[in-house]
């Protein structure tokens, strides 16, 4: 019968399954039933779940030899007006908004093929206006029962509709659709706390901005025409989606008038709510990453306008260097080169800048360490300067040689790179142009050192999608509101408002046996008996109920309060309750892939295995085979994929050999080749063509045409007497009666302007040929996408940092993951945040401190700390914002027991940030630092600060504090008790750094090379290298998250002037205090540290217990008794040259309590040195290593 259920038996060969019979069969002959069981299969096979079915199925309704379209134009042309018609209908919806079709980025073409049938010729908004019709038709007489179904579905298809952009539809329509949409929500009477009518009232809402945002822009494009200017630039057009990234040649002539948005919403702007929230970051963003970029270049523009002869050989050069850039002059292109691997990219050759002459050449010169330009990955430019043809060219060095993509002789330089916007026309006409019209043309090229397209272009991009599809979770708590003035309610996960349902927290229970069921209407003494049946605090247990009880939650964590810890029980209680909740992969979200990993790590501990770690920049072993790189290969491809594999990999290996085809053709004409004009004539001129293929000659493609053609073109570049030009026109009407009559100076133009219409064609055939090579290699990456997609999909964590996720944004999007974590988030930007909230996301934790380090920006005039702080804000997080917030501040859980620090340093905190934090009892019984009299102290001096460097951004530093460092090290490590990575030096500025590497440095390695006998199994550990074992030193900002027994901080600052730098900052203040557990070490000036509010108190309180003063004293161990000061580097060695101090001991040396140095192995010769300690015997040579280290 045509209505009876078709049961499909499993067949391994798709061609033989019966549901392809139903496809080769025309719809037209069935009747209404037969059309609704077509699709009602094909949703039984979608519901399956089978990943090859389901590709199967995408490609057959799209492949024009069957009848997929045929079935779809007969469901749209069903009338809706008949009762009870909608059953019919239903299927088809469910088919078409089926996450197996629609999640799997395998066959996205193909479901993008699916889309523009529905949408062709806007029959899919009549259809769904229809259906709409019909639903509200039924809802009024009660005679539908599943219209949130219904609703979910066709909504759904109506977003894809749009998003898919193929055909927008007019306001009016929409409108009059979504107000359809409102009435059914209100008729059919969903509750306002179900999942459906949240899904449905946020799409509407979203439809709603969307075309508002369009109907804004048209308004403000309309005005800009009608005002003098006429145009926008790429700052400030008003449709951020159509703003080009990297700026134009135009752009850049009007940088000096770029104006930035304000964050003020008070202001006015083209936007409000969410759309100018997004438009603010992704305008600021891209100014902080390519500012430099565009004032530097209209900089060199304004000089080459002022003076086009301009030599940046010398001051020139110099100013561009000290702005942090590299110029280049007569830069001209080799050749172009196209490889699938790095797409379009040319060889550019240069002439070693002259005025380092010949000690740059060398290792350590201008390419060596110290300054190393033309790094893989930095962004170059090339200017190009004519009356007729001026423009920019981006590229980013792509090969390595000798040095990253550099290879250079005695004089010159070749650099080969790729192409940064293949996709622009403009941009690659302009690079063609230039590889034939050199003569006469000046071409500078621009070093960017330290710019990276990887780090912030996907972030951009995914903010300009985000504004494209005006989508936003949580827009209610993110976006400022001026008019609430009071905190905010904030309601329970999407996915947690289920009647009945509760959070089972059995996993953080001491006793596994029990369990702890928490609602989202929890009692205040849940959070006292969960206290009492876990190992949390009282603070930490609000904080874990708040974050899984609220859909956006912030958990503020000062210094050793347990962030991390926090993160990691939130994660263990989500995951007991992943089945139940359907929560897909839980996102762990980090600035930083050093962060990503110690998180990462304490969730393996913890013995949550099933972890992928997305991104190739992880340094743990734990996750090694963790990586999703990694687990992909296990994962098995379809046979349909392995199929889209085969045809894609043909295609491009056809392309490749049709573009690199065109790129020599393009060489040849440059070079007047006759191979390379002969078709271009025959086609285009035939009687010029017939001219040169004679009957003797017209089988030789080569020889003698081509001789008759070079014989001709010889004529274009002889001298001859000035005569004046003709037109063009005359010259072609007397080439197709007798070329060869043609005055030379005549050739010369024709042939001129043959070459540029052979460019301009080719170049245009290239354009197309590397768009759809690049169409194809997009096919090849959904395919490995799907995979990395399905393996990523069973995950229980995922773990990516900011950059990392906007990269894969187009997979991570289609896993369904409803939970995302954000660690340290009070180091992330806004921006970055915003571009990782997923369209599916319904829960959001951010864990960090506002107080310690804020996201790193590039420009300062943009920071909260510079001039126009008040205006910009860049560098706040969202976390910041929010809990700083005035305006509906959401509630904030506080973490208010520190676990880390001694009294004495936490105390620093209590009594300047955080006055509400207590200590531990733990950390009251921390023991003092060994060798030393006080465990927190700050000696004060006033030795003059430098300024320098080798690289090139420069920076301070202060050699005495490199030298009493290298003291106190010393000093420490001597007393056999605290290893390498106990010991943590810390400095403001990155000179500092450098030098304290390089002193200390020299140590480690003077020990490394020195007696094997002390070091008989550290040697085969790698101890003796010079890679693993080394102290950490490091900026303030390269170690927030960190901590260490002792930290010795180096200040740096002190100068007649007052300036204090870095130190101002109140956030890197309270890094610099919270990182040490033992012992805390300050050395800098105090004058200059006072003029800060926050040091002065610090400093105050460190005068009431004597812990300021000009000396270090120190303690030794064995007498403890004898005064032992220090106010001087050389002072180390004279009042302890071997950790103690210089009293004759009682008994005799064969002591392993003392370092055998070169001194001390000559005094044991002597027999005078003597120690009353009794000898022990090392448990390892691991502990003789730590008990024996000192440096010579």
């Amino acid at each position: 019968m045509a209505g009876d259920t078709v049961i499909f038996p499993q067949t391994p060969n798709w061609s033989h399954h019966p549901w392809r019979k139903l496809i080769e069969a025309s719809p037209e002959t069935y009747n209404l039933r037969t059309v609704q069981n077509f699709w009602l299969e094909t949703l039984k096979i979608l519901d399956k779940g089978e990943e090859r079915a389901s590709q199967n199925i995408a490609r057959d309704l799209t492949n024009r030899d069957l009848f997929g379209y045929q079935h779809i134009e007969a469901i749209l042309d069903i009338d809706l007006t008949q009762h009870n018609i909608l059953e019919y209908v239903q299927p088809f919806l469910l088919v078409l908004s089926h996450t197996a079709l629609l999640n799997c980025i395998s066959i996205k073409p193909n479901v993008n093929d699916l889309y523009k049938i529905i949408d062709g010729d806007s029959r899919g908004l009549t259809f769904l206006t229809n259906v709409y019709s019909a639903i509200l038709a039924d809802c009024e007489s009660n005679a539908i029962m599943s219209a949130e179904k219904y609703l979910v579905a066709t909504t759904t298809v109506l977003c894809e509709v749009v998003s898919h952009d193929h055909q927008v539809p007019s306001s009016d329509r929409i409108s009059y659709l979504l107000n359809l949409i409102e009435r059914i929500l209100l008729k059919a009477q969903i509750p306002e706390k179900s999942r459906s009518y949240n899904l449905v009232a946020n799409r509407v809402k979203r439809l709603k901005r969307i075309f508002c945002r369009l109907e804004t822009v048209d308004t403000e494009t309309a005005r800009a025409k009608a005002s003098s200017t006429g145009t926008f630039g790429q700052h400030d057009r008003p449709d951020l989606t159509k703003v080009d990234i990297l700026p134009t040649y135009a752009d850049i002539r009007k940088i000096p008038g770029k104006a930035l948005p304000s964050f003020s919403f008070d202001r006015s702007c083209f936007f409000a709510g969410v759309e100018r929230l997004i438009d603010f970051h992704f305008r600021l963003l891209r100014h902080d990453s390519l500012g430099t970029v565009e004032q530097q270049l209209s900089k060199l523009l304004r000089v080459l306008r002022d003076d086009p002869n301009v030599d940046f050989k010398g001051s020139n050069h110099l100013y561009f260097e000290k702005e942090g850039i590299f110029v280049h002059d007569n830069v001209y292109i080799r050749k172009l080169l196209f490889g699938q691997r790095c797409g379009l990219g040319a060889q550019l050759g240069f002439r070693q800048p002259q005025r380092f002459g010949n000690q740059y050449r060398s290792e350590e010169g201008f390419w060596g360490r110290k300054r190393r330009p033309m790094q893989l990955g930095s962004l170059i430019c090339l200017v190009t300067t004519h009356p007729k043809m001026s423009s920019i060219v981006f590229f980013t060095i792509s090969a390595i040689k000798r040095y990253p993509g550099i290879s250079s002789d005695n004089h010159h330089v070749t650099v080969t790179a790729r192409v940064a916007e293949e996709e622009s026309h403009k941009r690659v006409d302009h690079l063609l142009q230039l590889t034939w019209q050199q003569k006469g043309v000046r071409s500078i090229l621009v070093e960017f050192p330290g710019v990276l397209l990887p780090t912030f272009i996907p972030i951009l991009k995914n903010l300009q999608q985000m504004q494209r599809e005006s989508w936003l979770p949580f827009q209610q708590w993110i976006v400022p509101q001026s008019y609430l003035k009071r905190p905010i309610e904030i309601v329970p996960p999407l996915y947690a408002r289920v009647p009945g349902f509760f959070f089972s927290l059995r996993n953080l229970l001491i006793n596994k046996a029990e369990d702890f069921k928490l609602r989202s209407n929890y009692h205040r003494n849940d959070v006292r008996s969960l206290e009492l049946r876990t190992t949390l605090d009282q603070g930490q247990c609000e904080a874990t109920i708040k974050a899984l009880t609220h859909e956006f939650a912030l958990v503020r964590g000062p210094p050793g309060t347990g962030k991390s810890y926090i993160g990691l029980q939130l994660v263990k209680a989500l995951l007991e309750n992943k089945a139940k909740a359907q929560l897909g992969p839980i996102i762990i979200l980090c600035h930083t892939n050093h962060a990503l990993d110690q998180f990462l790590e304490g969730l393996v501990n913890a013995g949550i295995d099933n972890v992928i770690r997305v991104g190739g920049q992880s340094k743990s072993t734990i996750l090694a085979n963790k990586n999703l790189r990694i687990r992909s290969q296990s994962e098995a491809k379809t046979m349909t994929e392995r199929s889209i594999l085969r045809e894609t990999i043909s295609r491009l290996e056809e392309y490749e050999e049709m573009i690199a085809h065109k790129i020599r053709l393009l060489r040849d004409v440059g070079n007047l080749e006759w191979h390379a004009t002969r078709i271009y004539l025959q086609n285009t001129y035939p009687q010029v063509y017939s001219q040169f293929v004679t009957d003797s000659n017209c089988n030789d493609a080569t020889g003698g045409a081509g001789d008759a053609f070079a014989q001709w073109r010889l004529g274009s570049s002889l001298r001859t007497v000035d005569e004046p030009e003709e037109a063009m026109d005359m010259i072609l009407e007397k080439a197709n009666k007798d070329i060869h009559q043609l005055s030379n100076p005549s050739r010369h133009r024709l042939l001129k302007c043959w070459i540029s219409q052979i460019f301009s064609h080719t170049g245009k055939e290239l354009f197309e040929l590397l768009k759809s090579n690049n169409e194809q290699k997009q096919h090849r990456s959904n395919v490995y996408g799907e995979i990395d997609r399905r393996c990523l999909k069973n995950a229980d964590v995922i773990g990516v940092t900011t950059v990392g996720f906007a990269l894969r944004i187009s997979m991570l999007r289609h896993i369904d993951a409803k939970v995302t974590i954000c660690e340290e988030a009070g180091q992330i930007l806004e921006g970055h945040l915003l571009s990782a909230l997923l369209p599916s996301l319904e829960h959001l934790i951010q864990i960090g401190d506002h107080s310690q380090l804020r996201p790193p920006i590039n420009d300062y005039k943009l920071s909260t700390e510079g001039p126009y702080g008040s205006h910009y804000q860049l560098d706040r997080s969202m976390f910041e914002r929010l809990s700083t917030s005035n305006h509906g501040q959401p509630p904030i859980s506080f973490l208010n027991v520190q676990r880390r620090m001694r009294p004495d340093i936490s105390r620093l905190l209590k009594g300047t940030i955080y006055p509400e934090l207590i200590d531990h009892e733990s950390v009251k019984s921390i023991p003092d630092v060994v060798g030393m009299r006080k465990s927190v102290y700050w000696l004060h001096h006033t030795n003059q600060e430098g300024f320098g460097g080798v690289r090139v951004r420069k920076s301070y530093s202060n050699d005495w504090e490199v030298e009493i460092i290298h003291g106190l090290v010393r000093h420490i490590v001597r007393q056999g008790v605290y290893s390498f990575d106990d010991i943590a030096i810390l400095t403001p500025y990155s000179e500092q750094e450098h030098k304290l590497k390089v002193k200390l440095g020299q140590d480690c390695n003077a020990f490394s090379g020195g007696d094997d006998q002390l070091l008989p199994e550290a040697a085969n550990r790698g101890l003796g290298q010079k890679t693993d074992q080394r102290f950490r030193i490091s900026t303030i900002d390269g170690f927030q998250g960190e901590e260490a027994k002792i930290c010795i901080i180096s200040l740096v600052r002190s100068n007649t002037a007052g300036k204090v730098g870095f130190l101002s900052s109140k956030n890197r203040i309270n890094v610099l205090l919270s990182r040490a557990q033992h012992g805390l070490f300050i050395i800098g000036n105090t004058n200059i540290a006072e003029r800060v509010p926050m040091w002065s108190k610090v400093i105050s309180m460190l005068r009431t217990s004597n812990s300021v003063g000009t000396t270090l004293s120190l303690r030794c161990p064995r007498h403890p008794n004898v005064k032992m000061e220090v106010s001087q580097p050389g002072d180390f060695d004279v009042v302890s040259p071997e950790g103690g101090c210089t009293r004759v001991c009682k008994r005799a040396v064969n002591c392993p309590e003392l370092q055998r140095s070169a001194i001390e192995k000559q005094t044991a010769k002597n027999g005078s040195r003597l120690c009353d300690q009794t000898t022990t015997p090392e448990k390892s040579a691991t502990d003789k290593f730590k008990r024996m280290m000192a440096f010579t």
